[in-house]
C-alpha cells in the first residue's frame, strides 16, 4: 500500500503509529475510544435501572482509568 493511500484512511484505520503515544495522542482515535466506553457504561447503568439511560463516564473516572492501566505517563501533563 502507497503511504499517501494510507493518509487518505481516518485515523482509525492507519497503521503508520511509530508509538504508543501517538496512538494515545491521536484525537479522532480518543473521540472513538470515548464513544465506545460511554456506550458500554451506559448500557451497564440501562440494565441496573431497568430504563435507557444516556449517561456518561466523568473525566475523572477517565484520568483514574489512564492510571491504573499505567498509560498516563505517555500523554501530556494536561489532557483536553
Amino acid at each position: 500500500m502507497d503511504e499517501s493511500d494510507n493518509r487518505k484512511k481516518p485515523s482509525f484505520l492507519r497503521n503508520d503509529y511509530k508509538c504508543l503515544r501517538e496512538i494515545l495522542l491521536d484525537h479522532e482515535l480518543a473521540a472513538l475510544g470515548d464513544a465506545y466506553v460511554n456506550f458500554a457504561y451506559s448500557l451497564a447503568i440501562s440494565a441496573k435501572r431497568g430504563q435507557p439511560s444516556g449517561a456518561k463516564v466523568s473525566d475523572h473516572i477517565l484520568a483514574e482509568a489512564l492510571k491504573k492501566a499505567c498509560l498516563r505517563e505517555h500523554m501530556p501533563k494536561r489532557v483536553s
